[in-house]
């Protein structure tokens, strides 16, 4: 299995948690995922810039070493980040067996300040992946924010589940497993004050579906590029199963 890297501080809400969990498609280009991830949660835990550095490059490598061993071109990879014993602790190798999506980014948040921090960083890419312009990219950010401070309240066990879809034009988050209700309240907790809905401004579309067992939920939410800066022709809706 691909090595482990350490260093860093810690924060007394995550020790000893796998704080940050990803599984993501086997291709060289989602390393820079897991290096967004790493700098969120390096940046929440105050890392000093040159243990930072050591870090992304100790991601990359591994990121190449589980390319290269895993058994299938198509099995996915599996990259968690803990603190122990003071210490960031890294983990990059083969996912184990789950109902993985073969194309999105799969992430599972352990609560605290820190969600926020490594969603961003993530979106922040994906929106950059996508072609966004600056403005759009802010839409993201906020729809980010909105969704991991929200989300664990919600969610069983306050972890943060989240997948990201991209598309032709744009990308879909989708959060979840919620409690029964959880999406509803989440919707209504991203009320403005004399504004309405956060998502009817800055999503193009987004509802709330029930899902497994128990009536558990999920809430889907799509950014998409406006229509005049899109090259690409319209695939499947982003609904779809």
């Amino acid at each position: 299995m691909p090595s482990d890297g350490a260093s860093g501080g810690a924060s007394a809400d995550i020790t000893g948690d796998v704080a940050v969990r990803m599984v993501l498609p086997p291709v060289a280009t989602n390393a820079a995922i897991a290096r967004q991830a790493l700098a969120g949660l390096a940046d929440h835990l105050g890392v000093d810039a040159a243990s930072a550095v050591d870090l992304r490059a100790s991601i990359t490598a591994a990121w190449a070493d589980a390319l290269r061993m895993r058994a299938a071109d198509d099995e996915p990879v599996e990259v968690a980040m803990r603190v122990h014993r003071g210490q960031l602790v890294l983990r990059v190798g083969r996912a184990a067996p789950g109902p993985w999506s073969p194309t999105g980014i799969v992430l599972a948040l352990a609560p605290g300040p820190h969600v926020a921090a490594v969603l961003g960083r993530i979106v922040s890419l994906v929106s950059a992946r996508v072609g966004f312009s600056i403005d759009r990219l802010s839409d993201a950010q906020i729809v980010s924010d909105a969704i991991a401070g929200g989300a664990g309240v919600h969610a069983p066990g306050r972890v943060v589940r989240v997948r990201i879809e991209e598309h032709g034009h744009g990308f879909e988050l989708i959060v979840g497993p919620l409690a029964p209700g959880g999406g509803g309240r989440m919707l209504a907790a991203m009320e403005l004050p004399g504004l309405g809905s956060l998502l009817a401004r800055l999503a193009d579309r987004f509802e709330v579906e029930r899902h497994g067992p128990g009536e558990q939920e999920l809430l889907r939410v799509c950014l998409e590029r406006p229509p005049h800066l899109r090259v690409q022709p319209s695939g499947p809706s982003m609904f779809e199963p």
